[in-house]
């Protein structure tokens, strides 16, 4: 240890000195920053105090004690071995097992009734793929989707690319959407 401690290290080996756990050495540099710091001996009562107070309290209560300790070691390997399952529950478990892959076939090969659409089904209704004149307003744009009856699907792509759902035959579209001031390109895609 250094010859000379500081008063903060002396602090941290106050409870150690009452407790006498430092060697001599320590001990006696302790002491002599006690002397030098008669701050420290205010802290070195407090300790002392509590020291006398913790010792002075009883026992708790709730302690089962050495003897319920060693109960308790005792007791640890016989309770970590696995219990036996009985033969029933282990055909309950395969029977379960086979009614749900049962279950699973049966509702993946029935067919989805119609008008029902589940959410990430593709949609059988043809396609167009559009873009509009950089010039063509919002408003303009919905006003020719809804004189047509188109629906937009996805879009607008980083190209500005639409996809759009036609109700009515796509093919009489096209040449009409062709022949827009507002339709830059439109083509099907099925």
């Amino acid at each position: 240890m250094n010859e000379s401690l500081s008063r903060e290290q002396v602090e941290m080996l106050l409870p150690y000195y009452v407790n006498g756990t430092l060697d001599a050495a320590e001990k006696q540099q302790v002491e002599s920053v006690l002397k030098q710091h008669p701050s420290l001996w205010d802290e070195l009562t407090f300790l002392r105090k509590l020291q006398t107070e913790v010792q002075a309290m009883p026992a708790a209560g709730n302690s089962p004690g050495e003897l319920g300790l060693r109960r308790l070691q005792q007791q640890l390997p016989a309770s970590s071995q696995p219990k036996q399952i009985s033969p029933r529950w282990r055909w309950a478990a395969v029977a379960a097992a086979f009614l749900l892959v049962v279950q699973t076939s049966v509702m993946m090969l029935t067919s989805v009734p119609g008008g029902y659409q589940q959410a990430g089904e593709q949609q059988q209704t043809p396609l167009l793929i559009i873009t509009f004149e950089p010039q063509a307003t919002e408003a303009e744009i919905r006003q020719l989707l809804l004189q047509n009856q188109l629906t937009i699907v996805e879009g607008p792509s980083v190209l500005g690319l639409y996809k759009l759902s036609a109700a009515t035959e796509p093919e009489t579209l096209l040449q009409s959407l062709q022949q827009s001031d507002l339709v830059e390109s439109v083509q099907l895609n099925r």
